[in-house]
């Protein structure tokens, strides 16, 4: 697989580390001239199964965790339903508002998950495999939800940090 332009804010291919600038990533859309994982592109592989999955069902609360700039949330809003996007990334977060303003946008991290408040379905995609801690991310997940967690995973292959999902079956999570 090749280097995509964003990768060097994200990963060092060279020595397999995980470097993790995503504000920088963001800042430098424009001026590199990318689009960062794709996401403008609703065609990825992930995108379209996720839809096809989650738009059958009408979730009245939803948090998408790790929602960039919202293209992918934005799909679950619906005339009846709330739903909340969250990310690392105070530029990501600036550009979902502007794009999607009938959804709620926030800058946080899957880690400092505070308050009391309860969603139906909690999504997670293709963050944990970024998280030293996701097990603990999983607990604190499982507390703010009220019935489903929706987890997706991608491995680039031979060259990224692939995470296993032994832990993730010890707690009762049914992995597909």
């Amino acid at each position: 697989m090749s280097e995509r332009p964003y990768h060097k804010y994200v990963f060092d291919i060279e020595n397999r580390k995980f470097i993790g600038k995503f504000e920088e990533m963001y800042n430098h859309e424009e001026i590199e001239s990318y689009d960062s994982w794709f996401q403008e592109d609703l065609r990825h592989l992930t995108y379209q199964i996720s839809f096809v999955l989650l738009n059958r069902y009408n979730f009245s609360k939803i948090l998408d965790i790790g929602c960039g700039k919202g293209t992918f949330t934005h799909l679950l809003k619906k005339e009846n339903n709330f739903v909340k996007g969250m990310d690392i990334s105070e530029t990501a977060i600036k550009k979902a508002k502007a794009k999607y303003p009938d959804i709620e946008f926030e800058v946080g991290t899957a880690e400092n998950l505070e308050g009391e408040e309860k969603f139906d379905l909690v999504i997670l995609m293709e963050i944990l495999s970024y998280l030293k801690k996701w097990k603990e991310v999983i607990k604190k997940v499982a507390q703010i939800t009220t019935n489903y967690i929706y987890i997706t995973l991608f491995t680039f292959k031979s060259y990224w940090f692939c995470k296993n999902t032994r832990g993730v079956k010890k707690r009762g999570v049914q992995v597909f």
